[in-house]
């Protein structure tokens, strides 16, 4: 394991977050809700870069 991360990356946070934030019929809601709440490292940093763009992009439309 190296010092700079963990293995994992917990998405209960972003979860909570889209569970107050967007509405109920949003795909992207539901699309992340359906996630683990933990992906190994390398696809959770993906995940979480794709995620924000799209978080941003629903937030917008508000």
């Amino acid at each position: 394991m190296n010092a700079m991360h963990t293995d994992t990356i917990n998405l209960v946070r972003l979860k909570q977050l889209a569970i107050k934030y967007l509405d109920q019929d949003s795909a992207f809601r539901h699309l992340l809700l359906a996630e683990p709440d933990e992906v190994p490292f390398q696809e959770g940093v993906i995940k979480l870069m794709v995620y924000s763009r799209l978080f941003e992009f629903e937030l917008k439309k508000m």
